[in-house]
């Protein structure tokens, strides 16, 4: 019974870290598209993905609100632009 019992320990321990290791890669995936943003605080300080977005808002000064939302079909890249950066120009008043 102990044998088991241990075996199932390792087992959840392994899936633990799996979790970790793909939340780690999803968080360094949205901080490369806000490279101006510390790294750490996106992928290690980060507490929820609310938190995420509530970071990259704020450091943008970024407001929340309905008339954005219709906005996202214009933003596209150019060749030469980064993500981050087709996103802002895109929300930035012209």
């Amino acid at each position: 019974m102990a044998r088991y019992r241990d075996t199932i320990i390792i087992y959840a321990v392994r899936i633990a870290a799996q979790k970790v290791t793909n939340l780690e890669m999803m968080l360094g995936q949205i901080a490369n598209y806000a490279p101006i943003i510390s790294w750490k605080s996106i992928v290690k300080s980060s507490a929820s993905i609310t938190g995420v977005w509530q970071t990259i808002r704020q450091h943008y000064g970024l407001q929340l609100t309905g008339s954005c939302f219709l906005d996202l079909a214009n933003i596209y890249l150019k060749p030469e632009q980064r993500p981050a950066i087709a996103a802002i120009a895109s929300l930035t008043p012209h």
